[in-house]
């Protein structure tokens, strides 16, 4: 397996960029002020910055769900896999479609994904990138499909098949270390239907139509990403009142 680190401005990247100092600023805020934990692995911090709950849900607060996309235990191990997971479906995706559609299909993927997950789940506390990164393969596996015609080409090395294998192996086989599988499967359901629906340049030429999608999209979901910065620097802000 080879590791790349060359670096280039792209939405990946900086979702990437996003997480680490989201993590980093949540070790800060944990370890010097929020030392109570609520649970392995995390603080207070987490729920306030977004930590998402089955009783949060039912209030109404779906901002969580897409806060929860970006916030991470304590643990560098659940950054680091998530991230790795990330880059490699993440690096594939850039070759189908656009960063607008990959901001999207995170934030959508996340949302959501997790969204139905807690109703499942209703004692649980979730946080964590891995319902986007589902999303984002749920994305490949169909788009691949779609273009191959009933085909589908991983185009990834079975290295790089590491990350998911150990996500899948810690949610099925450690069911105390909290993984919450069923954002994984919603993720990956809801990230398969957008990658069946939404084309891309090698299945057909862009038209205006799907500009216009797009370009609706992508500003509806940074303006839903701006009220959830809000709401969390909000709650945050409140704690301190």
């Amino acid at each position: 397996m080879q590791i790349s680190w060359e670096w280039r401005l792209s939405l990946l990247n900086l979702l990437i960029v996003a997480n680490v100092i989201i993590y980093i600023v949540g070790l800060i805020f944990s370890y010097l002020l929020f030392t109570n934990q609520l649970e392995q692995g995390y603080t207070a911090f987490h729920y306030l910055a977004g930590g998402a709950t089955y009783t949060d849900l039912f209030n109404g607060s779906l901002w969580r769900t897409t806060a929860a996309s970006f916030l991470h235990a304590l643990s560098p191990w659940h950054l680091l896999l998530n991230m790795w997971a990330l880059s490699i479906v993440g690096r594939r995706l850039e070759n189908l479609f656009s960063d607008r559609w990959l901001l999207v299909f995170y934030v959508f993927g996340g949302t959501f994904g997790t969204a139905l997950s807690l109703p499942l789940i209703p004692g649980a506390y979730s946080v964590g990138a891995s319902a986007a990164v589902f999303a984002f393969v749920g994305v490949y596996l169909a788009a691949s499909y779609r273009r191959r015609y009933n085909s589908i080409d991983l185009g990834i090395d079975t290295t790089e098949l590491w990350p998911f294998g150990l996500m899948l192996m810690f949610g099925f086989f450690s069911p105390a270390g909290g993984v919450n599988n069923f954002a994984h499967i919603f993720g990956f359901l809801i990230g398969a239907t957008l990658g069946w629906l939404i084309p891309h340049a090698l299945v057909v030429k862009p038209n205006k139509g799907w500009k216009r999608l797009e370009t609706l999209s992508y500003y509806t979901t940074l303006a839903w990403l701006a009220f959830v910065l809000i709401m969390a620097g909000a709650n945050i802000i409140q704690f301190f009142l």
